[in-house]
Order: structure tokens, then sequence, then C-alpha cells
């Protein structure tokens, strides 16, 4: 699991949260993406003969017509919702290994690793832009939204030496509540950013085109420009709002990491080196199936509780007392 796949995870897991993702996030600009293709078509055959036709459509079928259309766009949407984590791994710069993708994307990330290399040498500069960039120069990636994902992924192997992509999926079930809901609604944020800088794209292109063959060039130039600029200024707004996401993803590590040992009833680490070795061997365990070693298992830090005096523990001794069963 990346970061983007953490965003996207962090949607499904609180169901009060998901009816507002699906309308603010998905269903209203798919919906105002389609009315401008509609309005675009209709300008091109004519308001006045478009109204004309619709009235003179019966009740039934203007009734069956409009219900079709709120039908198809809830299906849309949805069809929408379940790509979307492709759409964010796609702005995050995880882009598919074609020639000249991958240039680009090497070449991207190396400018990015030199913007890095400033950002962990100058103080003043660090201060002002870490929270843009992973610890690492191997783990910055080709995009700057892509960057503040991959922050917030890394950052607890960095501080506590816990793998995130093991540990969130556990983690997030026993967040306190009011946190949870709060981690929703920036991860859903994001995916609002995201879904209006894919659908202006979009728009750009298929827009550009209705338009060119319905209406007049310089109406196609204006959806293209227009597109174009609704994706740049979502695709700024992405990064703005995957900043206070990865904020809350990291804050959850810090904070509330305690509730998942608590929840599987190990012990809390006493020291710095317990908390490594204890987080460790939990992510040999999730996936590997068994700690590293026969030591290992003693650092998962199981509760160690007193074994009541018996027969095995403590043989009895001539001339001294039973003990109690």
């Amino acid at each position: 699991m990346t970061g983007p796949d953490m965003l996207t995870g962090t949607l499904e897991k609180l169901g009060g949260q998901l009816g507002r993702r699906f309308l603010i996030a998905v269903w209203l600009p798919n919906l105002l993406f389609w009315g401008g293709l509609t309005a675009l078509a209709v300008t091109g055959w004519g308001w006045t003969e478009a109204a004309r036709w619709w009235h003179e459509r019966s009740t039934e079928a203007r009734a069956a017509m409009a219900l079709g259309a709120f039908t198809a766009s809830l299906l849309i949407g949805s069809v929408w919702s379940a790509r979307l984590p492709a759409l964010v791994r796609l702005l995050a710069g995880y882009w598919p290994g074609l020639p000249g993708l991958a240039r680009l994307r090497r070449r991207r990330a190396g400018r990015y690793r030199r913007r890095h290399g400033t950002v962990v040498t100058d103080p003043r500069v660090f201060a002002r832009e870490a929270p843009y960039y992973p610890s690492a120069a191997e783990d910055v990636m080709p995009t700057r939204f892509g960057n503040v994902l991959r922050s917030a992924e890394t950052h607890p192997y960095d501080r506590y030496g816990i793998d995130a992509v093991l540990v969130w999926p556990r983690l997030y079930p026993v967040l306190p509540q009011r946190f949870a809901a709060q981690l929703a609604v920036a991860a859903s944020d994001v995916d609002l950013m995201v879904t209006l800088c894919g659908l202006g794209v979009l728009f750009a292109g298929g827009g550009g085109v209705l338009a060119a063959a319905v209406v007049s060039w310089y109406a196609a130039l204006l959806c293209c420009g227009g597109g174009l600029l609704l994706a740049w200024i979502a695709y700024r707004g992405a990064v703005q709002t995957a900043l206070a996401y990865a904020a809350m993803v990291k804050s959850a590590f810090d904070v509330h990491r305690g509730r998942l040992i608590d929840a599987m009833g190990l012990e809390r680490p006493v020291s710095w080196k317990t908390e490594l070795d204890q987080w460790r061997q939990l992510g040999h365990v999730w996936l590997q199936g068994t700690p590293e070693d026969g030591p290992g298992a003693g650092k998962l830090r199981y509760p160690e509780r007193p074994c009541p005096p018996c027969p095995v523990c403590h043989p009895v001794r001539s001339g001294s007392p039973s003990p109690t069963p």
C-alpha cells in the first residue's frame, strides 16, 4: 500500500463520511462535467429547438428521462469513485513505464531531488519546505503532490521503525472517532481536488472537440483553456489539501500508535530501543508470519503475568507445606 493507497483507503474505513465523499467529491463534479457537455451539444442544436422538443414530450416521458439521467449520473459517479485511486496514483507520479513517461519521470524526480538536497542542508529552507518532501532522497517522487503523500507514508518508519504499509490498516480502526472523522474529511477534500483536476483535463479535450464540432473554433479554445485552467488550480489545491491530510496521518502515528499496542493486549515499550524492537518484530510477524528469531518473540512484549504456585513451578520439598492449588 503506497501513500496514495493510504489516502483512498482512509475514505473506505469511515462509513459516515462515505456519503459526503461521494456527493461532494465525486457526484457533483461529474454532474457539472456532463452538464457542461450537454450544454455544448444543446448550443449546437439550438436552445429554442431543444426547448420545443422537450415540451412536446409527455409528462411520463420527461419523468422517465429525468430518472434515467439521474440513474446514469449515479452509475458514472460509482465508476469514477472506483477509478479515483488510479487517478491519485497518477497525480502522485506513479506513471506507466512507457519510454517517454519513464524519461520524464526521471527528469522530474531528479529536479525534486536537487531541491530536496537544499531542503535538508539549509535550516531556513527546511523550516519552510520540509512538509513537501520525504526525509530520504531515494523516496522523492516526480510530482509535488506525490512528495507530500510520500512524506506521510515514510514518516512512521523514519521516526519509529513502523512500516506504514502494514500498520495503517490496523491503526485506523482504533483511532479516536473524532480524529478519524477529521482525517476522513481531510482525505475527502484531497479527493475533491483530484476529481476536479481530472475532469478539467477531460473537459479540455472532450469539450474542446465537441465545441469545435457543433459550436465554433473560439468556443473550442474557451473550453480547452477553461478546462486546463481548472485542472491547474485544482492540482494546486490538491497539494495544499494533501498537506493537511499528511499532517493528520503523521499525527495519527505520533500520538495514537500506543492505542494499537493496547488493542492487541501487548505492553507498551518503556524506551526508544524497545519501541523500535517491538515495531520491527510486529512488522515481521504481520509480513512473514513469525518473529525474526527466538529472542525476537520476547520483543513483542507480551504481558508477563505471575504464575500461581503449583507443583510444576514450585515442587514440594520434604518438610515444606504443600502449595495452594
